[in-house]
């Protein structure tokens, strides 16, 4: 069965309140089957997996027998089969050379499960087989590439889904871009830049056009440097605008959604920082 497309808060809004759950968090590896912060392919840099499963039923028996029973995935498993994923030679014809072909491989070797046509592979020696993911609500691989954003912590890219109500979802994310920004309403705000830290979301991916994100990333730090807004609330609906502008220009778009976080550091004294967030689409 086909998987239709929602948005990262629609599929977990679909997968509801947990009942169990199995994760590991920033496995690391290198790749080079990505591009790296000035958009050169191929170039060897680290890569952070991470992975969660949400359950359909608690481990009612794994807990009274104190035992790894069919209920559960086993964390060691399931990091040993995330890093065999990365060496499968079988599915290189099947996925990019990109980020999203990283995400890809990785989910293909652990479920055998295509997205979004829902094909599955006859290789029941999958680890989330479709057996076990009988017993398996909610999905989650995140890729992170530390070292690819020049003025943020990464960009990431997370596929997720919820297997019995066969919907997914695709996110690109750049991390917390510092970048000295004019914004603000009161008058000393209007006298220098501070910084604003922004992290964006592009979600409901549809199509795969390669790596991105340094484009992404480069449309965002434009729009931050000649910014002369008074209020972030305009200044992310700015940033939102021109993603979906720029990237979707033709009757393919690639995202359909951009979701972003601002933060001044500097603009309230005895807090961390102010937050706002604007959702585009």
């Amino acid at each position: 069965m086909p998987y239709a497309l929602g948005s990262s808060w629609t599929v977990r809004a679909e997968a509801g309140e947990p009942v169990a759950v199995v994760r590991v968090e920033n496995i690391q590896a290198t790749t080079d089957a990505a591009s790296d912060a000035w958009g050169r392919p191929n170039c060897q840099q680290p890569l952070l997996i991470s992975a969660e499963i949400s359950f359909e039923k608690p481990f009612t028996s794994a807990a009274q027998q104190d035992t790894l029973t069919t209920e559960t995935v086993h964390y060691g498993t399931l990091s040993r089969a995330i890093l065999a994923s990365l060496k499968d030679n079988s599915l290189n014809e099947k996925v990019g050379e990109d980020i999203n072909g990283i995400v890809n491989r990785i989910w293909l070797h652990l479920t055998g499960l295509s997205l979004p046509t829902g094909e599955e592979s006859p290789n029941q020696a999958c680890l989330l087989n479709a057996r076990v993911r009988a017993g398996i609500r909610f999905l989650s691989i995140t890729a992170m590439l530390p070292k690819a954003s020049l003025l943020g912590s990464g960009i990431s890219y997370t596929m997720s889904a919820v297997f019995a109500a066969s919907i997914y979802s695709r996110e690109l994310r750049l991390h917390k871009l510092q970048v000295p920004t004019l914004v603000g309403m009161n008058p000393n705000e209007r006298k220098a830049k501070q910084f604003v830290i922004a992290t964006v979301a592009l979600d409901k991916i549809q199509n795969n056009p390669g790596d991105f994100y340094t484009g992404a990333e480069a449309v965002v730090v434009k729009i931050l440097e000649e910014s002369s807004f008074e209020t972030l609330e305009a200044l992310g609906a700015h940033i939102g605008d021109c993603l979906l502008r720029n990237f979707n220009a033709n009757s393919n778009p690639i995202f359909r959604q951009v979701n972003v976080r601002m933060e001044k550091p500097t603009a309230v004294p005895l807090a961390d920082c102010p937050v706002v967030e604007v959702r585009s689409e």
